[in-house]
């Protein structure tokens, strides 16, 4: 360390060493017992002040070497072997708003991150005051502390800090961009679902576009959402396991394998380690069977190793247009505030000769990519990344051809503006009672995040919102690519 600073010219580590040895030869040569005797007296004394906790004005000089240690290994680790297929792992950046002294209504959203703690990643918390940063500033420090306090309580092993930003954009912008050190940044975004979009528009329009910028910015995305009623959501802890006994992944959309990847790390946990996995897969065409889907289904978890029950569900073309708009209107129908969103929705009404003749073309057009190709491209896009993630592209495992083709629900999961929003919110209900049928008493329900890349933030919003009603517990998921599966990784 700079304080240290010795007289002789001759110093070194090598020097120190000889004199360390030299004198230990001495004390053996005079008298063994006697040195073997003293050297254990020494452990104790050190063992005894060091279990005190004793306040010490010397410094510490194992802090130093430590440093040393740390400083060198981040100097050779590079960033491309970290983020090789073999070596992927959620480094997950937790972004969550606290108050002048530290606290969150967010404890679940903590909780939840550190159960992931399986995959052996890092956690990096940021809590954000929002506020003028000149005044809000002052009260960081004590923030900072309050915080890290509150993450030992809960026995979460993560690193925290505390920005004081102008608006909740600015803070994921800051958040992803800087925190992190070498190669050990964050990959993944973990944060809470914004409850209070329908009041607050413009928190909403900022809630997005954090994560339209953590997506160019390829970072994984993962959302918890709860319902606002106590009595029905699961209560989170570290020390019991959660009441329930499944965790249901509904696979819409193949991305990568982060959606399987996440329940699996959960698992790992004792607080999940009890619940049974259970993926939904869906069936939107007639070029497969049911049977032949399941089968190609439990082959390719077989194959990543991961067990689950496989419960198959058929999508029918009409499905959307199943949905009355009384039952559109009654998913939006929560606050006077949402006015806008049906008015929208208003607005972009299909007449009912109009609907007949969309669902009259061909089955699989209605499955078809949108006119400008975003579906397939965000697909692709994916395992090319996850191809230069690995050595051997020929490891990855292709998924089962009905939920990567599931174009009809991935056009509107990604709400593309070639289809109305009336039809988008169909669908989004539909999808719902599917999920309320099977996964009503699931512990945890984890499925794929709506594309936002050309949504409107109100539309986006009330889009997921609809697809994840009366949901206890629901996280939502997007990935970047780099997180593959692999037959042997």
């Amino acid at each position: 360390a700079p304080g240290f600073r010795p007289t002789w010219e001759y110093f070194s580590w090598e020097t120190g060493l000889c004199g360390v040895l030299w004198c230990l030869a001495l004390m053996f040569m005079i008298s063994w017992y006697i040195s073997i005797a003293v050297i254990f007296l020494v452990v104790l004394l050190y063992m005894y002040i060091n279990s005190k906790k004793a306040s010490r004005e010397w410094g510490d000089s194992s802090a130093g070497i430590k440093f040393s240690i740390i400083r060198e290994l981040l100097e050779t680790l590079s960033f491309s072997s970290i983020t090789h297929a073999k070596n992927w792992r959620p480094q997950a950046l937790v972004m969550f708003q606290v108050d002048k002294d530290g606290t969150t209504t967010d404890n679940d959203l903590l909780l939840f991150s550190g159960q992931l703690k399986k995959g052996r990643g890092l956690l990096m918390f940021v809590g954000t005051i929002v506020g003028d940063p000149v005044t809000e500033y002052a009260y960081v420090d004590t923030a900072r502390e309050n915080l890290n306090n509150c993450i030992k309580h809960y026995g979460i092993e993560g690193f925290c800090r505390v920005i004081a930003v102008n608006n909740l954009y600015e803070a994921f912008i800051t958040g992803f961009q800087t925190v992190g050190i070498g190669a050990l940044r964050p990959n993944t975004v973990v944060t809470s679902w914004n409850y209070d979009w329908r009041d607050d528009p413009k928190n909403s329009a900022h809630f997005v576009d954090s994560l339209k910028a953590a997506m160019a910015a390829k970072r994984a995305i993962v959302i918890f959402k709860q319902t606002r009623d106590d009595q029905a959501k699961v209560v989170l802890s570290n020390t019991k396991s959660v009441e329930g006994n499944t965790i249901d992944i509904w696979w819409i959309v193949y991305d990568g394998g982060l959606l399987i990847l996440i329940p699996y790390l959960l698992k790992l946990h004792k607080v999940w380690k009890h619940c049974k996995l259970r993926v939904f897969a869906l069936k939107t065409d007639d070029d497969e069977t049911t049977e032949e889907i399941k089968s190609s289904t439990e082959s390719y978890f077989e194959k990543i190793r991961i067990n689950a029950e496989i419960i198959i569900v058929n999508i029918d073309n009409s499905v959307g247009y199943s949905v009355t708009s009384e039952e559109i209107a009654a998913s939006l129908n929560r606050s006077p505030t949402s006015e806008h969103v049906r008015k929208h929705i208003s607005s972009k009404k299909l007449s009912n000769s109009e609907i007949n003749s969309e669902s009259e073309k061909s089955p699989n057009n209605n499955f078809s990519p949108d006119e400008n190709g975003e579906n397939s491209e965000i697909v692709d896009n994916n395992i090319n990344e996850a191809r230069k993630s690995t050595d051997n592209p020929n490891e990855l495992i292709t998924p089962i051809k009905s939920s990567v083709s599931s174009h009809n629900i991935f056009k509107h999961m990604s709400l593309s503006p070639t289809v109305t929003v009336e039809s988008k919110m169909r669908w989004a209900v539909a999808l719902n009672k599917e999920m309320v049928k099977h996964s009503s008493d699931s512990s945890l329900v984890v499925t794929n995040l709506p594309i936002t890349n050309r949504s409107v933030p109100s539309a986006f919003m009330a889009f997921t919102d609809a697809l994840t009603k009366n949901m206890k517990t629901c996280v939502l998921i997007r990935g970047s690519g780099e997180e593959v599966l692999t037959k042997n990784g």
